[in-house]
């Protein structure tokens, strides 16, 4: 299955306080510290690009929660179910 970067992006960044509830564990502020840090850029000519683009800044957290929660959106899997 395609994924677009802009469906994953639109369920990692929206209400991120709402849709997920980190642990107090310092893996947890690196996805904080990752998710304050995604950006979404548009180019003139209209290409969308997402990440973290500052320099020494990753993504590959919210990459992966983005997954996480699209495929758990499409497969109404329940909160807190790691189905995957």
């Amino acid at each position: 299955m395609h994924v677009n970067a802009y469906h994953l992006t639109v369920f990692s960044t929206q209400s991120p306080e709402e849709r997920i509830h980190l642990p107090r564990t310092q893996e947890a502020e690196a996805m904080q510290e990752e998710l304050l840090n995604y950006e979404i850029k548009i180019s003139d000519a209209g290409h969308d690009t997402y990440g973290a683009f500052k320099t020494g800044k990753h993504d590959d957290l919210v990459t992966a929660l983005g997954f996480r929660v699209f495929y758990a959106d499409k497969l109404r899997v329940a909160p807190g179910i790691a189905a995957l």
